[in-house]
Parts: C-alpha cells; sequence; structure tokens
C-alpha cells in the first residue's frame, strides 16, 4: 500500500474525505473517489518525506492535488 494526503482547493470538496492509501502508484489523469462517492481527477503529484512523530525517521508520503 501507498500512503497518500489527498487534497483540493475546490470548495465543494473540501469537506471530502480521501483515500490515505492506494494500492498502486497513482498517475496523473487518475481519478480517485471519496468516501461519499465524489470524484476528481489527480492533477499533481509530489514525492515528500514527513517525520514518524517519537520515531525520529523519516518516511516516504505522496501528496496528491485533485481536481476537475
Amino acid at each position: 500500500m501507498i500512503t497518500v494526503h489527498c487534497r483540493t482547493n475546490l470548495d465543494d470538496y473540501k469537506h471530502e474525505e480521501w483515500p490515505k492509501r492506494f494500492c498502486c502508484p497513482p498517475r496523473k489523469g487518475d481519478f480517485v473517489m471519496s468516501k461519499s462517492g465524489k470524484s476528481l481527477k489527480i492533477h499533481e503529484i509530489t514525492h515528500r518525506q514527513i517525520l514518524v512523530p517519537g520515531d525520529n525517521r523519516y518516511k516516504p508520503i505522496l501528496i496528491i492535488e485533485l481536481n476537475n
């Protein structure tokens, strides 16, 4: 599983609950569906490392920017 953080700047979708893990690497143009059934397209993927609290290690994460 691939850890992701999905985000969007669209007001109508800000309170949607997006997946936090993907089963395969996402690609630009793929669609992501929220828990309520709304979907948006992946427009940008950023590879990032975040610090694991209390562990002093970094883990990789993908930041997924969603839009129409």
